[in-house]
């Protein structure tokens, strides 16, 4: 709470300066971030990393029964989610990621890039290292972060409402050891 409350003082203090300095944002603005900072405004047709880490926090976003591939192409349904988290947020929804988009991201995620309302540690209650599963340890680990965002998606789709994680990830070892099943896909 108080990262949050740091950091949107911090972007109005940036916003005043500009203002009173006669500042534009122009379209390659945005905040530096400690997880993760966009350089360039990215739109259908564009891709690369920059394109899969906006996918990983728009995800929550697409139409019900559809799903958003993390493949760092900017296609129909990322410009989709794109617009719906715009629309969320209060921001113009063109389907754009510019700095107005970037900015607001920013102000959700915390340093390690997970949503400011849900942490690693939640979703990972028995095993901090994220071995033992099915996956690897980073493919566990990447898994988690993209179900936060789309957990954050909801929470924001519900009214801001707080969601309690009971169950997460879980080692075979942690769930053979909380009774598990045998067939769990945790």
């Amino acid at each position: 709470m108080f990262r949050r409350a740091s950091r949107l003082l911090l972007s109005f203090v940036m916003l005043m300066a500009g203002a009173a300095a006669g500042v534009g944002v122009t379209a390659t603005a945005a905040h530096a971030d400690s997880c993760y900072t966009w350089n360039r405004t990215l739109s259908q047709g564009s891709s690369g990393g920059d394109v899969t880490q906006l996918q990983i926090r728009v995800a929550g976003w697409v139409t019900s029964g559809e799903r958003l591939s993390y493949d760092g192409q900017y296609g129909a349904r990322t410009t989709a989610a794109v617009k719906k988290f715009q629309s969320a947020y209060g921001l113009a929804a063109d389907g754009v990621a510019g700095p107005a988009t970037f900015n607001k991201i920013y102000s959700l995620q915390d340093a390690d890039c997970t949503p400011v309302h849900f942490s690693y540690a939640e979703l990972n209650k028995c095993n901090s290292d994220w071995s033992g599963g099915a996956v690897s340890a980073a493919t566990a680990k990447s898994n988690a972060l993209r179900t936060m965002w789309k957990l954050e998606a909801m929470r924001h789709a519900l009214g801001d409402v707080p969601i309690t994680i009971s169950s997460g990830f879980r080692s075979r070892a942690c769930n053979n050891a909380v009774g598990g099943s045998a067939t769990s896909r945790h």
